[in-house]
């Protein structure tokens, strides 16, 4: 117990501690980090949903004018039969696409607040696993600062009612 309890090991074990604390800062700045990038992610979310709704009522425009475009068109068809054949088969290939277009950005926008949401809550359960792992690690290292108790126990004072050595 004499050889444990020397100088030197008390000086090295507390060495110890300190490295533990300076790596338990550490991992707290980079979780600071990793906080700030979960928020960005999120912002970066936003921005791209409403990207997308623009896209969304774009094509509602888009099929819209479509739909305008060839009514006009039918009411000229006494006198542009031939022509009006072919601008209705393109303004309802157009209507088509604005239609397309409109579902696969919705599906899309879907799509990526699913990943994104999924990913933000993965990020979160894997920083607050981190956060709980330093914290556990914190407690063992200010143990550690009495190897006294460690080796023998704690001293008659910290022991709580009902219990004795």
């Amino acid at each position: 117990v004499s050889e444990l309890l020397s100088q030197a090991n008390r000086d090295s074990l507390m060495d110890t501690v300190g490295a533990t604390r300076d790596l338990l800062r550490s991992l707290d700045k980079r979780l600071d980090g990793f906080d700030r990038i979960t928020d960005s992610t999120l912002q970066t979310l936003g921005s791209f949903r409403k990207v997308a709704t623009a896209f969304e009522g774009t094509a509602r425009a888009l099929e819209q004018s479509g739909r305008d475009a060839s009514s006009a068109v039918l009411q000229m068809a006494g006198q542009l039969d031939p022509m009006l054949a072919q601008t209705a088969g393109a303004l309802a290939d157009v209507s088509a696409a604005a239609r397309a277009l409109e579902r696969e950005s919705s599906a899309i926008v879907a799509q990526f607040e699913a990943v994104a949401d999924s990913g933000a809550m993965e990020l979160r359960v894997t920083a607050r696993e981190l956060r709980s792992s330093i914290e556990s690690l914190g407690r063992a290292a200010e143990r550690l600062r009495d190897p006294t108790s460690v080796l023998l126990g704690p001293a008659s004072e910290q022991l709580g009612p009902g219990e004795g050595k």
